[in-house]
């Protein structure tokens, strides 16, 4: 598998996951310009910005985002809430995907950063 069809799939699997915690998934790989959100999910109360990152290995792996790829989806979350008029709580995610198994684990951090919005 190469780096974009692991990712894909982890991606996927991401969405699966958010499915069955009763999301409903509205965009996967939302692009505003060059940035990009993963998935975009919501309930009846709040909406999820989620970073999923997908590996193949289980050890070691990071659950950190950059700083930089934190502002750019803190920045395409804003334009988001603006272009739909979002008017209820964000949460922003990040989604660990292990693919080293058969059954993939998957490490779901809530609230894993914070706008500045």
């Amino acid at each position: 598998m190469n780096k974009k069809s692991t990712g894909s799939n982890g991606e996927n699997i991401a969405a699966n996951f958010l499915k069955n915690k009763g999301f409903r998934i509205l965009h996967k790989n939302w692009r505003y310009k060059h940035k990009e959100i993963d998935i975009i999910a919501e309930n009846d109360k709040i909406i999820i910005f989620a970073e999923v990152k997908t590996r193949k290995t289980d050890l070691p792996y990071n659950t950190q985002i950059s700083s930089n790829k934190e502002k750019n989806i803190l920045d395409a979350a804003h334009e988001y809430i603006n272009i739909y008029k979002i008017d209820k709580p964000v949460r922003f995610d990040v989604i660990l995907i292990v693919m080293s198994k058969k059954i993939p684990k998957i490490i779901h951090i809530e609230n894993a950063f914070f706008p500045e919005f």
